[in-house]
């Protein structure tokens, strides 16, 4: 009787305590694939969702550091050719990141890091989802 009881408040307690909710939310499996291109102008780096789980382009953020004038956090949809921002990215999927959308001038990204993250809606989770370092 008494384990029952204690079983019993930790089942509730931890519903209480709000734990009850992350059990199960879980964070998107997805791999992701990187293709660079160097040029004069600007180089071009391809982001391609190589296969896992569908994600909303508006939980997709696409981070680059180390790239000058090109450094800042972009919105999947803000880099991508073939899904808009209400829409699922699911394998095959590509964000394009190059002069034209990341608003620079000339991007150099021979010593950038790009970050491909996943953020939860409520903003309470996130994980990367895929890099890639400056060839």
């Amino acid at each position: 009787m008494v384990a029952i009881t204690v079983i019993l408040a930790a089942v509730i307690g931890t519903f209480v305590l709000g734990l009850g909710d992350q059990i199960g939310q879980t964070n998107p499996q997805a791999s992701m694939d990187f293709d660079y291109t160097a040029a004069d102008v600007g180089d071009n780096l391809t982001a391609t969702h190589g296969g896992g789980d569908t994600i909303s382009a508006s939980e997709l953020n696409v981070t680059v550091s180390g790239a000058g004038d090109g450094n800042g956090d972009f919105g999947w949809a803000e880099l991508d050719a073939n899904t808009g921002t209400d829409d699922d990215v699911s394998a095959g999927a590509t964000a394009r990141l190059n002069t034209s959308n990341t608003g620079a001038t000339s991007l150099d990204l021979s010593e950038a890091t790009v970050r491909v993250v996943w953020r939860s809606t409520e903003g309470d989770s996130s994980a990367q989802l895929g890099t890639w370092t400056g060839p």
